[in-house]
């Protein structure tokens, strides 16, 4: 399947468009709070005992477990595919029975139930 290229004017417009602007979280970053627009995180992954923010203006380390990012997420547009990495649906580019790709090309494995609770998040023709 040939990729579409994406503008980044695209992309903030598809972005604007499935999340309001007001939906944010604020996480510690450091000594301060960072707001983060739920429609800027692509991705997060553990790391110990840190989780890392994975969005679309760059990278943040904050003092979270991935269980407690999971549970302060909206849990419609957040899906937890495995041990490790919980990702924004929104940027699913295309998923088979093994893995999935998001829009800016990564592949992801899923975990023992990952697939199945992506798959009762998103809409199937």
């Amino acid at each position: 399947m040939k990729k579409i290229p994406l503008h980044k004017d695209d992309i903030q417009l598809i972005r604007q468009t499935i999340f309001s602007a007001t939906q944010y979280i604020f996480i510690p970053v450091e000594r301060s709070f960072l707001r983060l627009f739920l429609c800027d995180i692509i991705w997060i992954e553990a790391a110990g005992s840190y989780v890392k923010f994975h969005t679309f203006h760059g990278i943040y380390l904050s003092l979270f477990n991935l269980k407690g990012a999971m549970n302060r997420l909206p849990a419609d547009k957040f899906s937890r595919i495995n041990q490790s990495v919980i990702i924004n649906i929104i940027w699913i580019d295309w998923f088979d029975k093994d893995q999935m790709i998001l829009a800016n090309g990564l592949p992801f494995g899923f975990g023992k139930d990952g697939k199945k609770d992506l798959i009762q998040k998103i809409y199937i023709l």
